[in-house]
């Protein structure tokens, strides 16, 4: 993964944890429910971060069991490290340039292998690491209009600073694997037989539109506005369009999203 400064990023997530895994939630759910872990398993855990799916997937294998997670930023990796018991490994790097042995039993990823700088060579090193027919399941986004966690803080950003460029769909970043169709066709043909399930479901949080608009305001300057240099003022009206974005969609304290997810599942062929 070039370009990207991965010690600096780490910083926003960090500091949005405990949200950030509550909202997750449902998702991780989706993923471990196809993923079908059994006690003795060895799992491989691809872009880990903090270690929510870490410590899930340790529990479903057991202690007889063995999870490796692998991270390219140093700071997640060192905060799930913290996390975890002793049956899990936690290892920094591009897990699509690491050097495997086949000794995995499943592979799983959360939101982890939409960062890949180069998709097909990333995921042809990693079938290299499995036998034929070990099942890799992994979450991506679906397309931005059906994913207002995404959305609502754009516009928020844009109402106050104006329009921002649009990502490229190719590059790096949450939105890579938002066209299933043309994922299925690129990971196919670095060796996997790959189905699509797309789900919509609910990100569920325990916090207010308040908290929420905190946390996407740190996420927002990190990640949206990294090259503007905006006013306390800027930021005051941005933090209150978050507010009152998520607002819409609070319900007494809590604050649930409508997401739609690809929950991808690739076999390595023969």
């Amino acid at each position: 993964m070039k370009d990207i400064d991965w010690n600096a990023m780490s910083a926003p997530w960090l500091k949005a944890e405990a949200l950030l895994e509550s909202a997750h939630q449902t998702v991780l759910d989706g993923l471990l429910h196809r993923a079908r872990l059994k006690a003795g398993q060895r799992v491989l855990d691809i872009g880990c971060g903090t270690g929510a799916s870490l410590l899930a997937a340790a529990e479903l294998v057991g202690p007889e069991g063995l999870v490796v997670g692998v991270d390219i930023a140093p700071p997640l990796a060192a905060r799930a490290k913290e996390r975890v018991p002793e049956n899990v490994t936690v290892l920094v790097g591009d897990a699509g340039t690491l050097s495997h042995d086949r000794s995995f039993d499943a592979v799983i990823s959360l939101f982890g292998t939409m960062f890949f700088a180069d998709t097909q060579s990333a995921f042809t090193t990693i079938r290299k690491a499995i036998d034929p027919g070990t099942p890799f399941v992994f979450s991506a986004w679906a397309p931005p209009p059906r994913n207002p966690w995404f959305g609502i803080p754009r516009a928020s950003v844009e109402a106050q600073v104006g329009a921002l460029p649009r990502p490229d769909p190719q590059a790096p970043g949450p939105f890579r694997f938002a066209n299933a169709d043309a994922t299925m066709k690129e990971i196919g043909s670095a060796g996997w037989d790959v189905e699509v399930e797309t789900e919509s479901l609910v990100l569920r949080t325990d916090r207010n539109a308040e908290s929420l608009a905190d946390m996407h305001l740190v996420l927002a300057e990190a990640l949206l506005l990294n090259d503007h240099d905006i006013s306390e003022a800027d930021r005051t009206s941005i933090w209150k369009n978050l507010r009152d974005g998520f607002g819409e969609l609070a319900g007494g304290d809590a604050v649930e999203v409508p997401a739609e997810i690809h929950f991808f599942t690739a076999t390595a062929s023969n």
